[in-house]
């Protein structure tokens, strides 16, 4: 693939001897997502900024036609009162997929989670997930409810949304 400068060549073609994925290379800044540029979000997965135009030489960059959204998909698994409950948002990274799924939740009527859980969940949200060691694209977290303990998994499911 033709890149606009040099150093966008460099950036997205960057090969790092410390850390064998760019995903976990802090030098690496901007990378390819299917057909879109974007900003690296360091995260331990592939969430990134789209980008419209270089860092560098500024030059616009087109998204080819038929390109993919820079929304993923992610699946929220929530197990909670002796029931599993899934669901799937899009989103640019999993924060605001968390937050995009506590939106749902009225709609989606789980037994045990009504105005106050919600909003327990949603204290809970602002803290950082733990990446399960060992796989990509997935993390955890719990939320102590008044009916027990909220387990949450969310998986990246895709990188960019069809």
């Amino acid at each position: 693939m033709k890149h606009c400068c040099k150093e966008m060549k460099r950036q997205v073609e960057h090969h790092c001897v410390d850390h064998p994925n760019s995903e976990e290379c802090p030098d690496a800044l901007v990378g390819l997502f299917g057909s879109a540029y974007g900003l690296r979000i360091h995260d331990r997965g592939n969430s990134f900024f789209l980008i419209r135009h270089c860092p560098w030489c500024g030059a616009a960059i087109d998204r080819p036609k038929g390109a993919r959204s820079s929304k993923s998909l992610f699946t929220v698994i929530l197990e909670y009162g002796g029931g599993t409950y899934i669901s799937q948002v899009r989103a640019t990274n999993r924060r605001t997929a968390l937050f995009a799924w506590l939106k749902l939740l009225p709609k989606e009527r789980f037994p045990g989670i009504g105005k106050l859980a919600t909003e327990a969940l949603r204290r809970a949200l602002t803290e950082d997930q733990v990446a399960v060691n060992g796989l990509k694209n997935v993390w955890c977290m719990s939320c102590s409810l008044r009916r027990g303990l909220a387990l949450i998994n969310v998986v990246q499911t895709d990188t960019l949304a069809g």
